[in-house]
C-alpha cells in the first residue's frame, strides 16, 4: 500500500535496493536497512552480522525502495535514516500505517527537539544518534523487537538539554506539588532517567512488587494514566534525574 500520489514526488530520488540471500535464523529479529550512504550500509551490515539473532534482510537506499522492500520483506524493524525522511514525519507515519506490524528505528543527525519528538509522534519506536555505538544498537534493536520504546541516552540528553532551556519558570507553573515520601521521590527521579522496574527494585533495596505499588500510587495521586503520564508529569514539574 503506497499512499495517494506519493509515489509520484518521490521519482526525482535516486533509488537502488537489495535483498539479502535467506540464512537460516529461525526466530531470529529480521532488519530492513533504510540508509542513503554506502560506508553506512557497510558498517550497519557488520553489527548485525555479528548478532546470530538479527537478521538483515535487505538494504534500501531511497525512501521509494523502502516502501517497497517492506512490501516484500515484511520486516521485524526497519533501521532508518532520517535522510530517507527528508525531514518529513509524515513520510514514516504513511509506512507504517501501511504496515502496522513493521517497528522502526530512526538514526538523526539532529539535535533538534521538534524533530525528535515528531518521528516519536509519527510512531517510530526508537530514535538513536546516527552514530550510535554498536553495542547500544544491538540493545536497541533487541528492546523494540520485544515490544518497548527506547531513546539513547544521548538523545534524551538533547530532549532534557532542549526543554531545561526552554520551560517556565517556577512561577508560571500552575500545579502545585504534592508531598512526596524518600520512596516516591526516589522513584520519580528514576523514571525520569527511564530506569526498569528492577532497576529501581535494586537501587533502592526493595522488591519490584514494592515498585509496582509505589508507582499504581503515583498515578492515582498525581492523576496520571500509565508510566509514560507520569514521567511527563515528573519532567515538567523539574524532578531532577540525579537525586
Amino acid at each position: 500500500m503506497h499512499p495517494p500520489g506519493e509515489l509520484l514526488s518521490f521519482t526525482s530520488l535516486t533509488s537502488t535496493a537489495t535483498a539479502e540471500p535467506p540464512r537460516s535464523t529461525a526466530g531470529a529479529i529480521r532488519i530492513l536497512i533504510g540508509e542513503s550512504q554506502a560506508i553506512f550500509i557497510a558498517g550497519l551490515k557488520s553489527v548485525l552480522a555479528s548478532h546470530p539473532d538479527i537478521d538483515n534482510v535487505g538494504v534500501a537506499n531511497s525512501f521509494q525502495m523502502l516502501l517497497r522492500l517492506v512490501a516484500e520483506t515484511e520486516p521485524d524493524i526497519v533501521l532508518l535514516d532520517e535522510s530517507l525522511l527528508d525531514r518529513r514525519a509524515d513520510r514514516l507515519r504513511w509506512l507504517l500505517n501501511s504496515h502496522p506490524n513493521t517497528n522502526v528505528i530512526v538514526e538523526v543527525n539532529s539535535e533538534e527537539l521538534a524533530f525528535c519528538l515528531s518521528l516519536l509522534r509519527a510512531g517510530a519506536r526508537a530514535v538513536v544518534p546516527r552514530l550510535v555505538a554498536p553495542a547500544q544498537l544491538a540493545q536497541c534493536i533487541q528492546s523494540v523487537a520485544k515490544g518497548s520504546h527506547w531513546i539513547s541516552g544521548r538523545v534524551l540528553g538533547w530532549l532534557i538539554d532542549d526543554w531545561q532551556t526552554h520551560r517556565p519558570m517556577r512561577s508560571e507553573v500552575s500545579l502545585e506539588l504534592p508531598h512526596f515520601n524518600a520512596r516516591e521521590t526516589m522513584v520519580m527521579s528514576m523514571i525520569v532517567r527511564g530506569h526498569k522496574n528492577s532497576e529501581m527494585a535494586a537501587h533502592i533495596r526493595t522488591s519490584e512488587q514494592t515498585i509496582k505499588n509505589i508507582l499504581s500510587r503515583l498515578y492515582r495521586r498525581l492523576g496520571v494514566p500509565d508510566r509514560k503520564g507520569l514521567r511527563r508529569y515528573c519532567i515538567n514539574m523539574g524532578v531532577p534525574a540525579e537525586w
